[in-house]
C-alpha cells in the first residue's frame, strides 16, 4: 500500500514538474503483488546482523556466518517470524558490541555471557524496546550505563562474574 502511494505521490510532483504535455506515468503495482510487510522486516534483521557482525570488535572467535544462506542457519540467532528476537555470543571472543544492534527491534534476548574481553556495550541495547532477558556475566564489563532505567521490558538481569 506504501509503495503505491508513493507512486502517486511521485506521478503528481513529476506531472507538475514536466513542460510536456504527453507525461506517461509510472507502472501502478496493485495491491495484490504488493510484498507483505514481514519481507521488509527480514530484509532489515538480515541487513542490520550483518553490520553488527562488521562493526562489533571480535578477537578469534568471530561467529562464521553464511550471508549467502537462510537466516536460520547461522549460528547464535534465533528467529520467529522472519524477525531476529535473540542473539547468544556464549563463549565467543566479543570485544565491543556495536551500535548494530539497536537496529534489531524485534530482539527480546540477548546472551553475551564469557566473553571475559568485552568491556563496552552499545548504549543503543537499552533503545531495544522489546529486550526482556539480558545475560552478560562472566564479561569485562565493569560498570553498566545508567540508561538501563529505559529498558522497562527488562525482566531478566545476569551480571555474575
Amino acid at each position: 500500500m506504501k509503495r503505491y502511494f508513493i507512486w502517486c505521490i511521485l506521478f503528481v510532483c513529476l506531472a507538475g514538474c514536466s513542460d510536456k504535455d504527453d507525461v506517461t506515468p509510472p507502472p501502478v503495482i496493485p495491491p495484490e503483488e504488493e510484498p507483505e510487510p514481514t519481507v521488509s522486516f527480514r530484509e532489515q534483521d538480515s541487513l542490520a546482523l550483518v553490520n553488527l557482525w562488521n562493526t562489533s570488535v571480535w578477537g578469534e572467535d568471530k561467529p562464521d556466518w553464511d550471508f549467502e544462506s537462510m537466516l536460520t542457519t547461522w549460528s547464535g540467532v534465533m528467529e520467529r517470524g522472519g524477525r531476529v528476537v535473540a542473539l547468544d555470543f556464549t563463549g565467543k571472543t566479543l570485544m565491543t558490541l556495536s551500535d548494530g544492534i539497536g537496529r534489531l527491534s524485534a530482539l527480546n534476548s540477548l546472551n553475551v555471557s564469557g566473553n571475559e574481553e568485552l568491556i563496552a556495550l552499545s548504549d543503543s541495547v537499552w533503545t531495544l524496546s522489546g529486550l526482556t532477558r539480558l545475560d552478560i556475566s562472566g564479561t569485562g564489563l565493569e560498570t553498566i550505563s545508567e540508561r538501563i532505567s529505559t529498558c522497562h521490558s527488562l525482566s531478566f538481569l545476569k551480571l555474575e562474574g
